[in-house]
Formats: structure tokens, C-alpha cells, sequence
């Protein structure tokens, strides 16, 4: 559902658009509603097949692992 949400944000974003806008993190904690503030190109870099995480949220994955 957070993934569904972010990709409603970047569509209403224009190209040109160079101010940031405030994507969900898309971990799978119901109850986390983190903001990951990226302008619409840096968000089409990311590589879509891994979920958008905050930088807490990579770290405690890693260490999970």
C-alpha cells in the first residue's frame, strides 16, 4: 500500500519539479508513516525492485541478516 502511495506522489510531480516531495518508507511496520524526502528525479533513480526504506530502517535490516 505505501509502494501504491509513493507512486501516486511521483505521478502528480511535474518533470521539472526540483523541490522534494515526501514519500512513505515502504518497510513492512504497519504502524510507520517515516517521510523520505526526494525530488522526483532523485526518486526515478532509485532501483524500484527494493522496497524505499529509511536509512534506520536499512540498518536494522542489515544487521538482521
Amino acid at each position: 500500500m505505501k509502494h501504491a502511495a509513493n507512486a501516486i506522489m511521483r505521478g502528480a510531480a511535474t518533470l521539472e519539479g526540483r523541490l522534494p516531495l515526501p514519500y512513505y518508507c515502504e518497510c513492512d511496520a504497519p504502524t510507520c508513516r517515516r517521510a523520505i524526502w526526494l525530488t522526483a528525479a532523485a526518486y526515478d533513480r532509485l532501483d524500484r525492485g527494493a522496497p524505499l526504506l529509511a536509512e534506520e530502517h536499512e540498518l536494522r535490516l542489515a544487521r538482521a541478516g
